[in-house]
C-alpha cells in the first residue's frame, strides 16, 4: 500500500490573480465546440459509409 497515491489533489490553492470567470468561459466555449466536432465527425462517418456502398454498387 506504500506505492498507492491519490490521483486527485483536493488541496486546491487559488492564486490572487485567478479569475473564475475565465474557467467558466473556457467551459462554455469548449463544450459546444466539442459537441460540434462530435456531430461533424458523425456526419462525415455516415457520408463515408454511404459513399462506400455507392462505389460498390457502381463497380458491379
Amino acid at each position: 500500500m506504500v506505492g498507492l497515491q491519490p490521483i486527485i489533489n483536493l488541496n486546491v490553492v487559488n492564486a490572487p490573480e485567478d479569475d473564475p470567470a475565465i474557467g467558466m468561459l473556457i467551459l462554455f466555449v469548449g463544450l459546444p465546440l466539442s459537441l460540434i466536432s462530435l456531430v461533424f465527425g458523425t456526419i462525415t462517418g455516415i457520408m463515408l459509409v454511404q459513399l462506400r456502398t455507392q462505389i460498390r454498387l457502381f463497380r458491379l
